[in-house]
């Protein structure tokens, strides 16, 4: 629909008027949001053009409201992205302006989204019960009670550690990692970090003689305190990272989680079980050199992987 020399535009928003006509809008390069139109339900569409809008080459949201007007949030300015407005429209030609949501020069609204679907929904009759999820277990934390967790772990009372985290993701084959955490046994421990943490934190893994047996780290730029608490580990019992009764189980969804896994790599850590699926990038070829040199370990299931680590530690 456009060539992207005469206006580089991504990123659309799609709007749906009253006679059938679809209008597309979004950033472009040229200071200004574009918009498109099709009146035959995306087959064709016209000309490219420009709305009298600013456009700091920043992504929008637009909906359609069930009233038929049309609803723009975006960063009304030609530069930077330290505001953030909303406009409404009747004919997705002429906008008044509606609401400023922010506006703090220097700082960055991006990426914003817009959805009308909640305010059509019944709402919730009754509140459900509390529940109360601990975080801020970091290094400072852990190994503030290290010699306890360390006393655990001889005593036989910890048997393993499990770190279950990275990103999560629409696809299919992420409960795998929610299999994987909450069917560990009770003498295990499960760190985690992330927002894969999300998919089982909320349930309750109790206890090993007041140590939390689910102990969340923080996010993915955490990584590293989940590496000083290994490495601290290693020092206490003497032995090497690999030789830690740990298995890593990681889920990816973008490039910064694969810098983390370059990172793991990089350190010498092995055994790491990697899924849903591969990235891309990682030809047969590669795979199988990252098993052979790091024991890189796709997924398969969650049962079978926990018991292949267990069964490791036994040995």
């Amino acid at each position: 629909v456009n060539d992207g020399r005469t206006l580089g535009a991504i990123q659309p928003s799609i709007l749906h008027h009253a006679d059938g006509t679809l209008q597309a809008v979004g950033r472009t390069r040229q200071g200004k949001i574009f918009t498109i139109e099709s009146r035959d339900a995306g087959a064709s569409w016209g000309r490219m053009s420009l709305l009298d809008l600013p456009n700091p080459n920043s992504g929008i949201d637009a909906v359609t409201l069930a009233d038929g007007r049309q609803l723009l949030v975006y960063n009304h300015t030609a530069r930077g992205r330290g505001v953030l407005n909303v406009a409404v429209s009747n004919d997705g030609v002429h906008w008044m302006a509606a609401l400023v949501l922010e506006n703090e020069p220097g700082e960055e609204f991006s990426y914003p989204a817009v959805i009308q679907a909640a305010k059509a929904l019944p709402g919730f009759t009754e509140d459900g019960p509390d529940q109360f999820i601990t975080v801020g277990f970091a290094r400072d934390a852990v190994l503030s009670v290290a010699d306890q967790v360390i006393d655990a772990v001889k005593q036989g009372e910890i048997k393993h550690f499990f770190l279950v985290g990275g990103c999560d993701g629409p696809t299919a084959g992420r409960d795998y990692f929610t299999d994987y955490a909450v069917g560990a046994p009770r003498d295990t421990v499960v760190l985690t970090l992330g927002c894969g943490k999300y998919r089982f934190n909320k349930h309750d893994f109790g206890d090993i003689n007041g140590i939390p047996r689910l102990l969340d780290i923080g996010q993915c730029n955490d990584t590293h305190s989940a590496i000083t608490i290994a490495k601290a580990l290693a020092d206490a019992f003497d032995c090497g990272v690999n030789d830690l009764p740990l298995t890593l189980v990681l889920s990816w969804t973008e490039q910064k989680a694969v810098a983390v896994l370059l990172a793991l790599l990089a350190l010498g850590i092995r055994g790491i079980v990697l899924g849903p699926t591969l990235p891309a990038y990682l030809t047969p070829t590669i795979v199988n050199a990252l098993v052979q040199r790091f024991d890189l370990r796709p997924i398969t299931d969650a049962a079978t992987d926990r018991a292949a680590a267990l069964a490791g530690t036994a040995s």
